[in-house]
């Protein structure tokens, strides 16, 4: 029988902590995580308040209210919280399935989270989760600036590093102004777990983060011990509520930035004859009793350095952000833009025999049933079940087409809303492209191509086209060659790996990961590719049907439209790809990149010419005046197309041209793009998201003319935006800014 410590054993320096203060109501801690059990008996007497709307009352999740116990449990129910006078609020950003495994979520919702908790005026915010990425992934826009609203209105964001045990960057933990906690065992050592990140040198701590008890649902006294980095999160907030506390009791005005500088100078630094890898431990060891004296007993409290906030930065790029070291030195590169859904760190695992092992890099002791939990009133380490909860590390990189709930599937409901759950949405622009993903794959193509080539009747089509599988357009040309009996080498569609190309790199691979594919979404595939090269896919195909029945003669000039060769090359083909992240994809060159399961009916493609044309635009200066601006929207604002704001922006401009007054008022009077702004939209609608996009002219004949400004609501909540409200138009002093 394992023997299991107190929370006093685990937590060196708490009793006396305790013994000044077990919190203030005025200090108040977000928890953002999965619905929590707050009838729970340690949580009843809580002072938290749910922001959740209420569904039913039996949604709760074991890491939820196993973290919110961390924090808040009272002391007569067999858990001691750290915090247990203090305030609390949470808002769910992970739900949990029957089974009890947490569901992921993306970085909007930790955004949405962050900034529901600033209204509610929260002091501490506490995030037992997010996202490891890759090299070239980024920390998705709106989700900084939710973080440096945090840094500007002094509110602490503490955030676990992750599980997966290695030196990796973890968003929102690596972000410059988040306290940033791994986990170590009782003996100080870091938990094998445990991630870190040496190259952003962040000033982050270890807290205890194994052989943790807490509460859990399903019954009176329910407790359970696990491990992970969001448990150890959970103690330092709860730690750093207590030392706002003590400031407030000592006289001295709460200080949360000045709070996370104190817990960073009183650590325990790692020494090297410890012979362990020092960079496990980032900065050093919570020391709670060094951090109580650095609390004055005085009216003034020690401030953090003025160290410079992140949005007081300037940065040539707005989604690049500078390394923790750099608020104290210079900036470097990046977090970035960012990629995949997002997983909680840690899972209690669910308390039954059946327990999924697959994505566990920790090995799982057994659980046993939650029946067989007895509730117990006796000292904690006496009433707690000896088999540990050990928790499952985030798979981020590996996200696997059964960890989304899809209750939606295009291929049989096609006119339906979709409901995937807890997918990372997408709206992004870009040029289709494909790839072999294997060589035997690339050997297939080859040889079926040449086979199709060598049996086109001599004549000009032949001349058009190639027998290599990388000419897009004879790949399209093979793919959409039809005859009498149909379309013979359309099937070779489903084994190409579609891509969404920006600026001619892979950004996103179109797969059948969340539902499979019907065989229309493969024929809009094939025509966008063909759209792409200049063929005009209706009258190829009935060309080529009238070639094999004799009717058209394979030495007659080509219908006219049919191969458009003199293509304009800055006549760029665009398609908006709208769906949700469903994993990875392996390229044949062996890099893997982010997967997207799309939905039909957003699926269009354009041109340029074709959007000018069809607003029947006959003045020469007037259709390059549109076009001027429209080549600038598009080349000056790619973007990924996950977060809010870009998906707002996206939509906007593939639907500007719809937008006929603002177009025709644009180019009647002469006017040239100066700059584009979004911000949250002015009509709130429940459980949507929202963004105004605002797109400025001016007159470039006369620049003291105001500007124009037309601004136009968009609800991105939906995998397909939507326009609400009426587009609104003002004038400004001039203001040109070049993108």
């Amino acid at each position: 029988m394992n023997e299991h410590r107190t929370i006093i054993e685990t937590l060196p320096g708490i009793a006396e902590l305790w013994k000044k203060t077990k919190g203030n109501s005025a200090i108040r801690i977000a928890i953002l995580d999965g619905p929590v059990d707050l009838h729970h008996h340690a949580l009843k007497n809580a002072n938290i308040i749910s922001l959740d709307i209420p569904i039913k009352e039996d949604v709760r999740s074991s890491h939820g209210t196993f973290v919110s116990s961390l924090i808040f449990a009272d002391h007569t129910s067999g858990i001691q919280g750290i915090a247990p006078n203090c305030s609390g609020m949470m808002k769910s950003i992970y739900h949990e399935d029957e089974s009890g495994k947490l569901n992921s979520c993306s970085q909007s919702d930790i955004e949405q989270g962050i900034l529901a908790a600033l209204e509610q005026n929260v002091d501490i915010i506490n995030i037992s989760g997010g996202e490891q990425l890759n090299d070239g992934e980024q920390i998705i826009s709106s989700l900084a600036h939710a973080l440096e609203q945090c840094e500007e209105k002094g509110v602490l964001v503490v955030a676990a590093t992750g599980n997966e045990g290695d030196n990796s960057i973890h968003v929102p933990a690596s972000y410059p102004t988040v306290l940033a906690v791994g986990s170590m065992n009782n003996h100080g050592v870091p938990s094998t777990f445990s991630n870190w990140n040496k190259e952003t040198t962040k000033p982050g701590l270890v807290a205890p983060g194994e052989d943790i008890i807490g509460a859990i649902p399903s019954g009176k006294n329910k407790k359970a011990i696990a491990r992970g980095t969001s448990f150890s999160t959970a103690l330092v907030s709860g730690v750093a509520a207590l030392l706002a506390s003590l400031q407030k009791q000592q006289g001295i005005e709460k200080n949360l930035l000045a709070v996370r500088q104190i817990l960073l100078d009183s650590v325990t630094p790692c020494a090297l004859e410890e012979g362990i890898n020092c960079d496990r431990i980032m900065t050093g060891r919570l020391n709670i009793t060094d951090a109580m004296t650095k609390i004055p007993n005085g009216a003034h409290s020690p401030i953090a350095p003025k160290n410079v906030s992140v949005a007081q930065i300037e940065l040539t790029d707005k989604t690049a952000l500078p390394s923790r070291a750099a608020i104290r030195t210079k900036p470097q590169n990046s977090l970035t833009l960012n990629t995949i859904k997002m997983k909680n760190e840690t899972e209690i695992m669910p308390l039954s025999a059946t327990i999924d092992h697959a994505n566990s890099a920790v090995e799982l002791a057994a659980s046993p049933s939650a029946e067989e939990m007895a509730p117990s009133s006796q000292e904690i380490h006496e009433g707690v079940s000896p088999s540990v909860a050990e928790i499952a590390p985030s798979e981020c990189s590996k996200v696997l087409p059964s960890e989304a709930s899809a209750t939606f599937n295009p291929a049989i409901n096609s006119g339906g809303y979709p409901t995937f759950k807890n997918a990372q949405l997408i709206n992004a622009i870009g040029q289709p492209s494909y790839d072999f993903a294997t060589s035997n794959n690339l050997d297939t193509f080859t040889s079926l191509m040449k086979l199709w080539y060598e049996n086109l009747p001599e004549g000009t089509l032949k001349d058009d086209l190639t027998n290599s599988p990388h000419d897009h357009k004879s790949m399209a040309a093979f793919l959409l060659y039809r005859t009498v009996g149909g379309f013979p080498n359309a099937f070779m569609a489903s084994q190409l790996i579609w891509l969404l190309n920006m600026n001619s790199t892979p950004m996103y691979s179109i797969s059948p990961n969340l539902a499979n594919f019907s065989e229309p979404i493969y024929l809009i595939l094939e025509q966008f590719l063909a759209d792409n090269v200049g063929i005009n896919s209706g009258i190829y195909s009935q060309y080529t049907t009238d070639l094999s029945s004799g009717k058209a003669k394979p030495k007659d000039p080509l219908p006219k439209g049919m191969f458009i060769r003199d293509k304009d090359q800055d006549d760029l083909m665009r398609m908006v790809l709208p769906g949700y992240v469903s994993g990875k994809s392996k390229l044949i060159n062996g890099n893997y990149i982010i997967s997207v399961t799309p939905v039909a009916y957003g699926l269009k493609d354009w041109t340029l010419n074709a959007l000018v044309d069809s607003l029947k635009i006959t003045e020469p200066e007037v259709k390059k005046q549109l076009t001027s601006i429209l080549n600038r929207l598009y080349v000056s604002t790619l973007n990924k197309g996950q977060a809010p704001d870009d998906r707002a922006l996206n939509y906007s401009l593939y639907n500007i041209v719809e937008l006929s007054d603002i177009v025709k008022e644009v180019v009647t009077n002469k006017l040239q793009l100066s700059g584009y702004k979004i911000v949250p939209s002015k009509i709130s609608r429940q459980n949507s998201i929202s963004r105004e996009v605002q797109l400025s002219f001016f007159d470039p004949e006369n620049t003291n003319k105001a500007s124009t400004t037309y601004a136009m609501q968009i609800d991105v909540s939906g995998v397909t935006p939507v326009m609400i409200g009426e587009t609104q138009k003002w004038y400004a002093p001039i203001s040109v800014t070049a993108l």
